[in-house]
């Protein structure tokens, strides 16, 4: 779980995904707990112009072009500012 890399897609009327340019990295912090469950973190900052939008995902892959990890469940955007979302998405190992 060295170097997994997260990308936020959003989803068109169509259905169709598409990578949101800036929303793409390495997580931001991992934990390993004491069950040997791996947890890691990624913040994202959304600007008030696009609060409350969506849908969105949150997808994980091994690398910049490697294998998907995981992909969430479609979320929305918080609805104001200090708002979280937490998104969680299970990963299989690589």
């Amino acid at each position: 779980w060295q170097k997994p890399r997260t990308i936020v897609q959003w989803q068109d009327a169509w259905g169709d995904w598409h990578t949101v340019e800036g929303w793409q990295g390495e997580l931001d912090r991992v934990e390993i707990g004491a069950d040997g469950e791996v947890v890691g973190q990624k913040i994202w900052w959304v600007a008030p112009a696009n609060f409350d939008t969506g849908p969105f995902r949150w997808l994980v892959q091994l690398g910049a072009e490697g294998k998907l990890l995981a992909t969430s469940a479609a979320f929305y955007l918080p609805s104001s500012n200090g708002a979280v979302v937490q998104v969680e998405a299970s990963l299989e190992a690589p």
